[in-house]
């Protein structure tokens, strides 16, 4: 027959920890508030660090090629950009 233990008989736990869990490797609580400012400040470094990212990324995919192409067209309108060629067979250079 199993042993059946009142609550007089239960012991309480030297460490305060009732459910008998030993302390371990996984986080405790911030229970300073140094530690909660800390916190804080890593995540505004990790938030700013995703920004950025996210915006270079974007640039070198989107925008930079789009400001390419933008001064390609524009060289070939403007004479100035591109000068003509000597050699060139367009009957307006030589005008």
């Amino acid at each position: 027959m199993p042993e059946i233990r009142t609550d007089n008989e239960h012991k309480e736990d030297p460490s305060g920890d009732l459910r008998g869990i030993p302390p371990g490797p996984w986080p405790q609580p911030l229970d300073q508030p140094w530690q909660t400012l800390l916190m804080d400040i890593i995540n505004g470094f990790v938030i700013v660090a995703w920004y950025v990212l996210v915006t270079v990324v974007w640039y070198s995919l989107f925008l930079a090629d789009r400001l390419v192409l933008r001064k390609a067209a524009r060289a070939r309108v403007d004479p100035r950009l591109n000068p003509p060629d000597k050699y060139s067979r367009d009957p307006e250079t030589f005008l």
